[in-house]
């Protein structure tokens, strides 16, 4: 899809992932601050093709994070 590829050339777009349910994708950007990523979500993600609504959500705390799978018995 024509979002997709454009995606790749946002260094600002961390990781992209298709949802199920109401949004479509989630993208984890990273901004410098508040206004910087307003900005940003303003001039490059709504000029993006086919981008109809922004929806934005911030980490206020990370209560746990991993990578690690956990081993099968």
């Amino acid at each position: 899809m024509e979002f997709e590829r454009a995606l790749d050339a946002i260094d600002e777009v961390l990781s992209c992932y298709i949802l199920s349910g109401e949004e479509d994708y989630l993208l984890r950007v990273v901004a410098t601050d508040l206004d910087a990523f307003a900005n940003f979500s303003r001039k490059v993600l709504a000029a993006l093709p086919h981008v109809r609504e922004i929806r934005s959500a911030f980490v206020m705390h990370t209560i746990k994070e991993s990578h690690r799978l956990p081993l099968l018995a």
